[in-house]
This record gives C-alpha cells, structure tokens and sequence, in this order.
C-alpha cells in the first residue's frame, strides 16, 4: 500500500504530508486521496495539505479521526461526513 500512496502523490504531484502522521497507515491515506481527488482537483488536494500541515501537523494537534473532514474543510467545502462526526 506503501508504493500505491507514492505513486498517488507523485502522479497528481501533491505534497507528500501525510507521511509525517505515523499512526495512520498508508491505506488510511491512500484512501482519504483518492477520495479528496475525486471530488476536488489537486491543486486544491495540495493547498488543503499545506493548510493543514501547518495549522495541525507543525503544531502538534492532529487528530486522526478529523482527518478527512478538516481536508475536505481546507479544500472548500463545508459538508462534514457524518461518519466521522
């Protein structure tokens, strides 16, 4: 799953983040791309990922089970998943 998340993030050149949150496994980040992509395009996915390294990842706040939602937040969209809520 490993080289799938790298080849996801080479092939629409986004900024690999989400590789300095350890705890959650290549899957989990695989899959919360794909799903970013398919709704936004990725310039957006990338400027998401900067916001969110800098307001969560640099200052220690991350918080795996919010991970999705507060991209798709930085990505635009205000719609929460209720999954996740």
């Amino acid at each position: 799953m490993r080289n799938e998340y790298f080849i996801l993030i080479k092939d629409n050149k986004l900024a690999d983040v989400l590789s300095l949150i350890p705890d959650l496994p290549y899957s989990s980040k695989t899959r919360v791309l794909e799903e970013l992509l398919k709704s936004y395009p990725a310039e957006q996915v990338n400027k998401a990922l900067y916001a969110y390294k800098a307001h969560y990842i640099d200052s220690n706040r991350v918080q795996i089970f919010k991970l999705k939602n507060t991209l798709k937040y930085f990505c635009g969209d205000q719609e929460i998943d209720p999954e996740l809520t």
